[in-house]
């Protein structure tokens, strides 16, 4: 349990160990599923994301906010939020250069909804759709989006990138050709690993 049951919404530090608390998966409403749970709407979940873009800041999952549901548990970072936009913002880079993080399952009611395990680190092979994975790692290979649910992104589908790592939560590391450096969810966003290109070989048929 936090030491401060009233913190300040954005105070996603553990207070036990300097780091910063990131959720270890998608609370069951989180604003990232792609069956939009909170029934916000696009335009709606688009201006969440872009308010704290301009600041900077990373997002609170409204399931540990100080005045919700769960006072007690404590202001936690969105986890579709971390897997797409954490290097966007200075207070995700700092999370990761030099506090550190600490990854906590979201409070007891998403627990009894919301029981799907992270992906293991580096295990994904070729992707041909949502989340059908093999244990081939996939660093250096080249991928091509077709569908995702993030709404502020503004790649398109059939956009090409290369894929430079998996993290700790199964998000698939990517930098696209267009600079864009968004991150995908196996079974949130739909995308296809492509064949490798095998090496010119100088042999004519």
């Amino acid at each position: 349990m936090p030491d401060h049951p009233r913190r300040d919404p954005a105070d996603v530090l553990d207070h036990a160990t300097g780091k910063v608390r990131v959720l270890a998966r998608q609370c069951a409403t989180c604003i990232f599923r792609s069956s939009d749970p909170m029934h916000l709407g696009p335009e709606r979940i688009r201006e969440v994301i872009e308010e704290n873009l301009k600041a900077g800041a990373l997002l609170t999952c409204h399931a540990t906010l100080p005045y919700g549901q769960y006072p007690h548990f404590g202001p936690a970072v969105c986890a579709g939020f971390w897997a797409r936009h954490r290097n966007a913002v200075p207070a995700g880079r700092l999370a990761q250069l030099l506090l550190g993080t600490i990854r906590i399952p979201p409070p007891a009611h998403d627990n009894d909804h919301c029981q799907e395990a992270p992906m293991p680190h580096d295990s994904y092979g070729r992707s041909p759709g949502k989340g059908q994975v093999d244990s081939a790692p996939l660093r250096g290979r080249r991928i091509r989006l077709i569908c995702t649910c993030d709404p502020h992104t503004r790649l398109q589908p059939g956009a090409l990138g290369t894929v430079t790592g998996v993290d700790s939560l199964g998000t698939l590391l990517i930098h696209w050709d267009e600079g864009s450096r968004l991150g995908l969810i196996p079974d949130e966003d739909e995308f296809e690993i492509l064949d490798p290109t095998p090496p010119d070989t100088g042999d004519t048929c």
